[in-house]
């Protein structure tokens, strides 16, 4: 059976949620009520989020939550099936409860980030935390002795080139001379 989620992470999922308008948020495991409607609450009106229980205590723990917020979809699947389901889709935040952690695909959770979202997760394995932090596009944060781990996808912005503005500089150097 799970504590209630301490104030602190409430209050962060409660930011991050707040920080993604429009966002497309994932809650994943058996996340506790109060985990999820800091999440709701944190939300504008276009945001939509997504839980996905694993087990049918966790989905009887929601059905409240589900019931009362408009914006939340309820499944009851295993991740692995979820997050395979959902290949075509990225969520701006991604919250894990990870009471089953063997089960969660952390891999494939960090393609489903859209560039610049975050991963927010309680519970992680040390094995899930060395490949999150060995994952290069990821930046990783999990202070010293805690099980909450937060990361943030890079942005993959395509590298730019300069083009034109040679004929420009060229001109500006012959106008520089003068006259000549």
């Amino acid at each position: 059976m799970h504590a209630a989620a301490p104030d602190d992470l409430a209050a962060l999922a409660r930011v991050l949620a707040a920080a993604r308008p429009a966002g497309r948020l994932l809650a994943l495991g058996d996340a506790t009520p109060e985990l999820v409607r800091a999440l709701a609450d944190g939300m504008d009106l276009g945001s939509a989020l997504v839980v996905v229980t694993t087990t049918a205590a966790g989905r009887a723990r929601l059905a409240s939550v589900a019931r009362d917020e408009l914006r939340l979809n309820l499944h009851h699947q295993p991740a692995e099936t979820f997050v395979a389901d959902v290949a075509g889709h990225h969520f701006d935040l991604i919250l894990v409860e990870a009471t089953e952690a063997a089960s969660v695909p952390w891999t494939a959770l960090v393609d489903r980030l859209a560039d610049g979202a975050m991963l927010l997760a309680r519970g992680v394995p040390e094995l899930a935390s060395g490949l999150l932090a060995s994952d290069p596009r990821l930046r990783l944060a999990r202070p010293p002795g805690d099980a909450v781990v937060l990361a943030a996808r890079r942005r993959s912005d395509p590298p730019t080139h300069r083009r034109g503005g040679s004929r420009a500089r060229r001109a500006g150097r012959r106008l520089s001379a003068g006259p000549g």
